[in-house]
C-alpha cells in the first residue's frame, strides 16, 4: 500500500511539473505577443514603401511575375512580396497583421524544434524536459525585436521557418520521398525569402547523403535530383542579378581576414550578447562605441563549445552522428548565414553584424548548442564508452552551468530589445501621428511633413508621391476615409 502511494505522489508530481515546464514555455512567447502588441506601429516604415508600387500595380490588374521575382538588393522575396501583398489586399494594408504572421512561424519555428527533438529522443522517456522553456527563451527572445516589429522581415523569419522545416523532413529517422519532395519545396521558398537560401542546397545535400549513406538505391536516385533541383533554382536566382554598388568588393574578407572573422563572430555571438547603440531606432544595430569584442569573444566561445561537445558526444558515444545530424545542421546554416552576411556586408564594418535582424539566424545556432549541453548533462551515465578520466559529477555540473550561463545572457541581452522597441515606438508613432493629419487634408499642408517622411524613409519626395497611391486606394493611413 505504502509503495503504491509512492507511486502515485510520484505520477501527480511529475504531472505538476510538467504543468510547470508548460507554463515556463509559454512565458517568453505570451512577453513577447504583449510586446508587440504594446509597440506596434501601424504605418510602413523603410523598405516597406518598395511594396507600394506593386500594390498600385496589384490593384489595377498590372502586377507581373518579372514585379515579384526581381531583386531588393541581393534578395528576391517572391514569396514574402506575396504574402505581403495579398495581407494589404485583405486588410487595405494593416502593417499589424504581418507582426502577427511573424509571430505565428515563430511559433511553428519553435514547434518544428521541438518536434526535432522528441524524433532525436533528446528527451528521456517519461522524463521532465526543461530544455523547451530555454528553447522557447532563444526563440521568441527580444534581442530580434526588429524582426518582431518590421512587417518587411517576413521573409528573414519565412527562411528560417522553410529552412528548419526542410531540415527536419530530411533527418527524419523514418526516411520517404514525400517529405523529400516537400523539402525541396521548402529549399525554394527559403531561397526565394532570404539570400542565404542557397546555403539550405549545401546543408540539404549533406544531410541527404548522411542520411542515405547506408541505402545506396534510395542515394543514387535522391542526390541527383537534389543536386539538379538545387542547381536550378540557383541558376534562376542569378540570372540577371545585379550586385549593387558601395557594398564592396567579395575580396575584401581575403584583405582583412581578422575583421572578417570577428564579423562573423560578431553575427553568432549576437543572440547572447550585445552593446547599446546610441540611436538604435532606424538600424536596429546592438553595439555602440565601447567596441565589439566582448560580443566576438561570446561568438568564437560558442564555437569552440560546440566543436568540444560533438567531439565529446560521438566519442564517449553519448549519441551517434544521426542523432546530431539535424543540430549539426541548422548550425551549419547559422555559422554560413553569418559568413555570406559578412561578404556582402564586410565594408559596412563589423558593427553591422549585431544588426538584430540576423538573430533570426544565429538563434539556430544556439538552439543546437544548447541541444548538445542537455545531452551531455543527462546522458553521460549512459554512455557505453571506457571513459572515467573525467568523473560524472563533474561532466554534467560543467554542462548544466554553461546552459545557464547561456540563458543569463540571452535574458541579460533582450534589454537591448526593449531599449530599442520604445525608441522605435516613440519615433514612428510621430510620424504616424503626422500621417494621420495628412488623411484629413492637403499632403502640402504640413510644414513637419518632410521631418515624418524622412524618418520612415530616406527620400521624403518618394514617400509624398506613394502616399497619394495610399490615399487612391485606401490603403494604411487612408484606410478609413
Amino acid at each position: 500500500m505504502e509503495m503504491y502511494h509512492q507511486v502515485e505522489m510520484s505520477v501527480v508530481k511529475r504531472k505538476v511539473m510538467w504543468v510547470l515546464c508548460i507554463l515556463l514555455s509559454a512565458l517568453p512567447a505570451l512577453f513577447l505577443a504583449s510586446l508587440i502588441i504594446r509597440y506596434k506601429v501601424d504605418i510602413p516604415v523603410l523598405d516597406q514603401w518598395e511594396l507600394v508600387p506593386r500594390l498600385e500595380k496589384f490593384y489595377n490588374g498590372k502586377l507581373t511575375f518579372a514585379d515579384l521575382w526581381g531583386q531588393h538588393n541581393e534578395h528576391r522575396p517572391l514569396f514574402p512580396l506575396l504574402i505581403m501583398l495579398v495581407l494589404a489586399r485583405l486588410t487595405h494594408w494593416n502593417t499589424n497583421c504581418e507582426l502577427a504572421v511573424i509571430f505565428v512561424m515563430a511559433v511553428g519555428i519553435f514547434l518544428l524544434l521541438i518536434y526535432q527533438m522528441r524524433l532525436s529522443r533528446i528527451f528521456g522517456p517519461g522524463t521532465v524536459n526543461w530544455l523547451i522553456p530555454a528553447i522557447s527563451l532563444l526563440v521568441f527572445s527580444p534581442c530580434q525585436m526588429e524582426n518582431w516589429l518590421w512587417g518587411w522581415q517576413i521573409q528573414l523569419v519565412l527562411n528560417v521557418f522553410a529552412v528548419t522545416a526542410g531540415i527536419v523532413l530530411l533527418a527524419h529517422p523514418s526516411w520517404n520521398w514525400r517529405r523529400y519532395t516537400a523539402a525541396i519545396l521548402l529549399g525554394i521558398i527559403a531561397m526565394y525569402s532570404f539570400a542565404n537560401g542557397v546555403l539550405y542546397w549545401v546543408v540539404g545535400l549533406f544531410v541527404v547523403w548522411t542520411m542515405l549513406r547506408k541505402d545506396r538505391p534510395a542515394l543514387k536516385t535522391a542526390v541527383p535530383i537534389w543536386i539538379l533541383t538545387g542547381g536550378a533554382t540557383i541558376a534562376s536566382y542569378v540570372y540577371r542579378f545585379k550586385r549593387f554598388e558601395g557594398y564592396g568588393p567579395l575580396t575584401l574578407p581575403l584583405q582583412y581576414p581578422v575583421e572578417y572573422l570577428k564579423y562573423v563572430s560578431a553575427f553568432l555571438g549576437a543572440t547572447c550578447t550585445g552593446l547599446v547603440d546610441t540611436n538604435p531606432v532606424i538600424a536596429g544595430l546592438i553595439p555602440g562605441e565601447r567596441g565589439i569584442l566582448p560580443v566576438c569573444a561570446v561568438g568564437a566561445a560558442g564555437v569552440i563549445l560546440w566543436v568540444t561537445s560533438v567531439v565529446l558526444l560521438l566519442r564517449w558515444r553519448i549519441a551517434d552522428f544521426n542523432t546530431l545530424l539535424p543540430y549539426v545542421a541548422l548550425s551549419m546554416y547559422a555559422l554560413g548565414s553569418g559568413m555570406i552576411a559578412g561578404l556582402a556586408r564586410l565594408a559596412f564594418g563589423v558593427n553591422q553584424a549585431l544588426s538584430m535582424r540576423y538573430v533570426v539566424f544565429s538563434t539556430l545556432f544556439w538552439v543546437s548548442l544548447l541541444a548538445f549541453l542537455y545531452l551531455l548533462a543527462t546522458r553521460y551515465e549512459l554512455s557505453s564508452a571506457n571513459h572515467r578520466k573525467m568523473s560524472q559529477r563533474r561532466v554534467t555540473l560543467s554542462a548544466r552551468i554553461l546552459i545557464i550561463v547561456i540563458l543569463c545572457l540571452v535574458i541579460s541581452n533582450a534589454r537591448h530589445g526593449l531599449q530599442f522597441a520604445k525608441g522605435r515606438h516613440e519615433a514612428f508613432s510621430e510620424a504616424a501621428e503626422t500621417f494621420r493629419l495628412l488623411e484629413q487634408g492637403d499632403l502640402t499642408a504640413a510644414n513637419i511633413r518632410y521631418t515624418a517622411f524622412e524618418l520612415v524613409y530616406p527620400e521624403p519626395e518618394v514617400v509624398e508621391k506613394r502616399l497619394e497611391v495610399l490615399r487612391r486606394y485606401r490603403l494604411s493611413v487612408f484606410r478609413n476615409m
